[in-house]
């Protein structure tokens, strides 16, 4: 039997269809071990923040999106979506096949990013962040002496936060 086949070649293995899928089984084969290698040392998820997990959740919406819409583009180049093979039966091209899938996919992940609010999560979690290091900020500068409500001081630091802020946007 060959590499990736489900059937021997006196009972169809060597038939075109299933010489194809043996391939495609193996190139599936080939890119999954690839990617285990790949990701092997990433961090574990649980190290993770709640703030990692959401931000992760749009990045996972925007490529459902973008592979969507690349697929699309492809489908609407195409020149007829539907072609007759050798033996004469008429096929779908992969790539409408693929289209169907990732906006179905695409639906599904947009609707959970939706249902959970991640966009509001993640700006209530930084206004909280904000707001943490505001008064650590003035609980510091109170046990140093300085008085936190000084229009001074408030004016200084609303400055560093902006200029550290760019540094990272």
């Amino acid at each position: 039997m060959a590499a990736g086949a489900r059937v021997c070649s006196m009972h169809g293995g060597k038939a075109p269809r299933a010489v194809a899928a043996a391939a495609q089984r193996q190139e599936l084969i080939r890119a999954e071990q690839e990617v285990r290698r790949e990701v092997a040392d990433l961090p574990p998820a649980a190290s993770w923040s709640l703030s990692d997990v959401y931000a992760e959740l749009l990045k996972t919406a925007t490529l459902a999106v973008r592979w969507r819409d690349a697929l699309e583009a492809r489908v609407a180049a195409l020149g007829e979506i539907r072609f007759t093979n050798v033996i004469g039966s008429e096929q779908v091209r992969g790539e409408v096949a693929l289209l169907e899938r990732a906006i179905g996919r695409t639906a599904k992940v947009l609707e959970l990013v939706a249902k959970l609010d991640v966009q509001g999560r993640l700006e209530s979690l930084s206004a909280r962040q904000v707001a943490m290091a505001a008064r650590v900020i003035e609980e510091v500068l109170t046990a140093q002496g300085i008085d936190a409500a000084d229009p001074a001081v408030r004016a200084s630091v609303g400055a560093a936060f902006r200029r550290v802020g760019a540094e990272y946007s």
